[in-house]
């Protein structure tokens, strides 16, 4: 079975979410990754982001 595995998003991978692509249709279900990992460091004090 494969599983899904989410990892914290740092300065070591955090190039990896900018090169990811929202599936058509997807965009109104979720932000683009950039906006997401932008919102994640305003509120970096109330949240850590995965991918």
């Amino acid at each position: 079975m494969n599983g899904i595995t989410l990892k914290p998003i740092d300065e070591n991978n955090f190039t990896d979410v900018f090169n990811l692509e929202l599936a058509n249709g997807q965009e109104i279900f979720v932000s683009h990754p950039v906006r997401s990992l932008a919102q994640a460091y305003v509120y970096r004090n109330q949240c850590q982001p995965f991918g």
